[in-house]
């Protein structure tokens, strides 16, 4: 009787090289679906959560601080719109209909001059 050798089934292993990761990365931090990003490498969803973990988990962190830092440059360098977008986002300043300046959602009091009084 011949002995015959069984053919693997389905795909070969994937196998992750440095540049899927780095472009792995690069995808999670624009947002972009992980299904979606599956799809561009050309593995399934289980292959990129296998074999890509760290990445996907730190894609989006990484870009987020490459953002914030650009942000926080622009601030230094006296952008204005980027100072205020800063103070809304991060500090809970807000503007009001009445154009009174809110911190943490607690009005300035007004103060109180007594006209009748002299210096």
């Amino acid at each position: 009787m011949k002995k015959t050798t069984k053919k693997p089934q389905g795909r070969p292993e994937h196998v992750a090289t440095e540049q899927t990761r780095k472009q792995v990365k690069a995808l999670v931090g624009y947002g972009l679906k992980q299904e979606d990003i599956a799809r561009l490498i050309g593995i399934t969803f289980k292959t990129l959560q296998k074999h890509y973990l760290e990445e996907i988990q730190i894609g989006k962190a990484s870009a987020n601080a490459e953002v914030i830092n650009s942000l926080f440059q622009s601030i230094k360098k006296g952008n204005v719109t980027a100072q205020i977008f800063w103070l809304k986002t991060q500090c809970g300043w807000r503007e009001t209909d009445n154009s009174n300046l809110v911190i943490n959602n607690v009005l300035p009091q007004p103060v109180l001059y007594d006209k009748t009084k002299k210096k």
